[in-house]
């Protein structure tokens, strides 16, 4: 007789944090929000890598080990965190992070980055659009959007993966 096989109807998010010494503990209640409660419409596994090489960490959170499959996988480095020192919850019970999370994945998009800018001047966003001549010809460099919308996910030709 055959084994009855469970098929997971909701998503299932992988929350992949690099990071280099030990995890602040503004990630650490993140973590255990995200452990607790999950995100409502998405089963939540949530993974650390530590490596004094963050880009090594960062591909090894992206691998998927033997039976462990994943349809969104979100990096969040380390050293992200709350504003102020208590989070506040939003209507639905989620800290700002995870709601922001469960935001982006609503929208089922295959990419999107968060909205980084160089640490020093002029601090331009690390969101572009393909450089173009007058004819319209894409000329093989970037250059970074300053002006767009608040608050909105908008479509970037090239944006870093960050979170």
């Amino acid at each position: 007789m055959a084994k009855p096989v469970l098929i997971n109807t909701e998503p299932v998010v992988k929350v992949g944090i690099p990071f280099y010494g030990g995890i602040p503990a503004s990630m650490s209640q993140l973590m255990a929000e995200l452990l607790v409660q999950g995100l409502p419409g998405y089963k939540v596994l949530v993974t650390t890598h530590q490596s004094a090489l963050l880009t090594h960490a960062r591909n090894h959170l992206i691998e998927e080990p033997e039976g462990i499959h994943f349809d969104y996988l979100f990096q969040i480095d380390s050293d992200m965190g709350f504003q102020g020192d208590v989070p506040q919850f939003d209507e639905r019970g989620l800290v700002p992070m995870a709601a922001a999370m469960k935001r982006i994945l609503d929208r089922r998009l295959d990419i999107c980055g968060g909205l980084y800018v160089r640490h020093e001047a002029p601090h331009t966003p690390h969101i572009y659009r393909w450089a173009r001549d007058a004819e319209g010809n894409r000329l093989g460099t970037f250059q970074a959007i300053l002006d767009f919308p608040e608050d909105q996910v908008i479509e970037v030709d090239a944006v870093g993966t960050g979170f």
